[in-house]
């Protein structure tokens, strides 16, 4: 899997006279990629997390619980995100394990 994913392309969707900012991220294995579109702040929430329970990081944080209460100082909204579909999907793809 390639390392740091990173936001390829910014757009923007139009919603109920709002505009907002989404990312597509790309993730890719040996057989496969996967793209997200998630919205910009939650993109960054999710990238945020990958560094925090990446290898070279993973002992710091021994559990959901952990990345949960260190998550949720900064993005309060990091429960909603996690339990997505779209994460769920990243799940099943092999990138999230904790």
């Amino acid at each position: 899997m390639d390392w740091p994913p990173s936001p390829n392309f910014e757009f923007s969707k139009k919603e109920k006279d709002l505009i907002i900012d989404y990312y597509k991220l790309e993730f890719y294995n040996k057989q496969e990629n996967y793209i997200l579109e998630l919205k910009r702040s939650d993109a960054e929430c999710l990238l945020s997390a990958l560094d925090l329970i990446k290898l070279n990081k993973q002992a710091d944080l021994k559990s959901y619980s952990e990345l949960k209460s260190t998550m949720m100082r900064e993005y309060p909204d990091f429960e909603l995100l996690w339990f997505q579909d779209q994460i769920q999907e990243l799940r099943d793809f092999g990138l999230l394990c904790l």
